[in-house]
């Protein structure tokens, strides 16, 4: 029981992590950043995926706010 539940919650994490994860694309693309902006950004979004599963999403809205914060495009 303990593993499916588990699972579950992995599962949930998951999906909120890639519906962050497309939000922040598609305003990446709206903003037309130059290309050292860019690599910046990537360079930021390695760090963030490499954070434990728990806080992946949290990173991810903490991530889209700062964004809103830079660039005003959310």
């Amino acid at each position: 029981m303990k593993s499916s539940k588990e699972n579950l919650i992995k599962a949930s994490k998951l999906v909120e992590y890639e519906k962050h994860r497309g939000r922040l694309l598609e305003i990446i693309k709206e903003a037309k950043l130059s290309e050292k902006k860019l690599e910046r950004l990537r360079k930021r979004l390695k760090k963030l995926k490499r954070g434990s599963g728990g806080s992946l999403a949290w990173s991810w809205l903490t991530y889209l706010k700062y964004f809103k914060g830079l660039y005003g495009r959310i």
